[in-house]
């Protein structure tokens, strides 16, 4: 969903704070073409003001309806809205599919979830929403929304789960936990809401529950070391795309808010630098330093960890001859065959600019899983078989 998460969720912190109750509408299901996708949501308070919107028009009055009779009564419920039904020839808009908006009521009670201690005095703050919104740890709501046949799972059960497995609350049923925590992890790295059926037996006529999952993690990060040409509209391009922006380099001349204005900017020498560096699944890494040896030295503490992407800049043979020494000292030729170097998508770039479009492309390509051809595509095979041949060059033949 677009809206800012946190701010939706401290409205519905401070209002509980106030002690009262609002509906929060969320959109379970789509089919067909709809104006709001999957996790879409809606705060409803009992006097009718409304914050964000699962797709207006009729649909979203139906709802808004609804989630004044879930504050009176605290009883969930799901309206199936027909889209189908407001489109005529005199419609401005092009959606004709149905949406499933699960409706539910929060208030005091779940305050916990937000802030902490929903499950007792012990719980940790950090397993929280809130906190773990503010503090970008990746976290995936776990909903049930729907049970059929006798269920003893009950509708609105909610369960928080990290990243790391790390859990609070419960949907009902210890081994459901285990099965959707498991499915929860797996959103995050999908980044995408959906919602999942899970039986409650092995037999043919087993209850059944659906649970929403909203996966909540934080924008992905570019890390990019060096502060030169390239980097400064590299560093604006990855805004654009909605990737938070650190730059490296230890030249304040070049490294400074005046040129990166929307990034985080860490004037310190590289060999430093990457040493403390924070680095996980969501952290993309562009080496594009002035120097050789800097690539050498950032490379030798980063290829291991558990980054999304190592791409680093240099022609050819430069490339080559970081490989080279690097796999001499004990890197393995699987590991060096992560790094995207030459780094880029071609497109046959040549100014700062193109190159960084050339980057940016990779990086959105890598996370999307995307088919552009890669500048590294074309050498990958030439260096990995020289390398595992362990050749006593100084480079290949380019």
């Amino acid at each position: 969903m677009s809206e800012d998460l946190g701010a939706f969720y401290r409205r519905i912190d401070e209002v509980a704070a106030e002690g009262q109750r609002v509906a929060v509408a969320t959109i379970a299901r789509t089919r067909g073409s709809t104006p709001r996708e999957v996790g879409a949501k809606m705060i409803i308070r009992s006097a009718g003001e409304a914050l964000g919107t699962v797709g207006g028009g009729c649909g979203e009055a139906e709802v808004w309806r609804t989630a004044l009779d879930v504050i009176a009564d605290g009883r969930a419920r799901m309206v199936h809205v027909e889209l189908t039904e407001e489109i005529d020839i005199k419609s401005e808009g092009v959606c004709g599919g149905t949406l499933d908006v699960f409706v539910e009521s929060w208030g005091p009670d779940q305050s916990g979830l937000l802030r902490g201690g929903l499950f007792g005095p012990g719980a940790a703050a950090e397993l929280a929403l809130l906190p773990a919104l503010e503090n970008s740890i990746p976290v995936t709501l776990a909903t049930v929304i729907e049970r059929r046949r006798a269920s003893p799972i009950p509708v609105g059960a909610k369960m928080l789960v990290r990243w790391d497995g790390r859990r609070v609350g419960s949907l009902g049923s210890p081994a459901l936990d285990n099965r959707v925590a498991t499915t929860a992890i797996a959103a995050l790295a999908r980044e995408e809401p959906t919602t999942a059926t899970y039986p409650l037996g092995s037999e043919p006529d087993a209850a059944t529950v659906d649970i929403l999952l909203e996966p909540h993690a934080p924008p992905p990060r570019v890390v990019i070391l060096g502060a030169g040409h390239i980097a400064q509209p590299l560093a604006r391009i990855a805004r654009l795309c909605d990737f938070r922006v650190t730059v490296i380099d230890d030249r304040a001349t070049f490294a400074n808010r005046e040129r990166f204005p929307d990034a985080e900017v860490i004037v310190e020498d590289v060999e430093s630098a990457v040493q403390r560096l924070a680095v996980d699944s969501r952290t993309y890494l562009v080496l594009v330093t002035r120097a050789h040896a800097h690539d050498v030295f950032a490379l030798r503490h980063l290829i291991h960890r558990r980054s999304a992407y190592v791409g680093m800049i240099g022609a050819q043979r430069r490339v080559w001859a970081v490989f080279k020494l690097l796999h001499d000292e004990g890197v393995s030729a699987d590991l060096l065959e992560r790094v995207h170097a030459p780094i880029g998508v071609d497109i046959g770039a040549e100014t700062p600019a193109e190159i960084a479009v050339s980057i940016m492309a990779e990086i959105v390509n890598t996370r999307r899983e995307g088919p552009a051809p890669r500048m590294s595509d074309r050498l990958r095979d030439r260096f990995q078989r020289r390398l595992r041949a362990n050749e006593a060059i100084d480079e290949p033949d380019l």
